[in-house]
């Protein structure tokens, strides 16, 4: 795991190269229709055939150098799809609900969003069910249920908000959205256009997911 120094020299140093990459793909290459976006590849998570977007050029596998902190390098009703599997959480409070608006304002009438981000409310649930197995070790290993209960809904300082389905609802219909439907992780009730991305998710407990995911068609 990368310590948070480290991080913080990374986009210290790479952020203005960033936003240079985002801009010029803005006014440059961002195309004015049908775009289908990934936020967050990461290193394992690519879609043939999306815009992968990430911040990381180190060991990600990406098609658009940006960070999220900036702008959205995309053209107003320019993306068909947009996709992002568990990062949301990790971004700062200043910046959650603009991001949203500018999701909803690149977004064609008719386009698909599905987001996933962890789920707190199902965390909170475990944890009074003291259900140990819910929980997992990484990035410390904790053997108290309050030591689980903390890495999972901080990560050593890595997660900055934790979710609920009402929660993320509000904050998408404060963003514009409207009649946002809770899915579930390897679930989508648009499969022809999220097919190949819910393959790559994945979910040990599916009666108590630990993403909340929704999924939205802009009114």
């Amino acid at each position: 795991m990368i310590k948070n120094w480290q991080r913080k020299t990374y986009y210290v140093l790479a952020g203005p190269l960033m936003w240079i990459s985002g801009r010029y793909f803005r006014y440059f290459r961002a195309p004015k229709t049908g775009l289908r976006v990934h936020l967050g590849p990461g290193k394992n998570c690519y879609l043939n055939g999306w815009l992968n977007v990430d911040a990381n050029i180190v060991s990600a596998k990406i098609d658009l150098w940006a960070n999220l902190l900036d702008p959205l390098p995309f053209k107003p009703d320019s993306v068909r799809a947009l996709y992002s599997y568990s990062v949301l959480q990790h971004l700062p409070y200043f910046r959650l609900e603009p991001l949203l608006k500018e999701i909803h304002d690149c977004m064609e009438p008719g386009g698909y969003l599905r987001i996933a981000v962890v789920h707190g409310g199902n965390a909170a649930i475990a944890y009074a069910e003291n259900r140990t197995d819910w929980f997992g070790s990484w990035p410390i290993a904790y053997e108290s249920m309050g030591g689980k209960f903390e890495n999972f809904l901080l990560c050593a300082g890595e997660i900055k908000r934790f979710f609920d389905f009402g929660l993320l609802s509000e904050l998408l219909v404060r963003a514009g959205f409207s009649e946002i439907r809770e899915s579930a992780p390897l679930q989508t009730a648009f499969p022809d256009v999220f097919c190949e991305a819910v393959k790559m998710e994945h979910e040990s407990c599916p009666d108590l997911p630990h993403h909340v995911v929704v999924e939205v068609r802009k009114t």
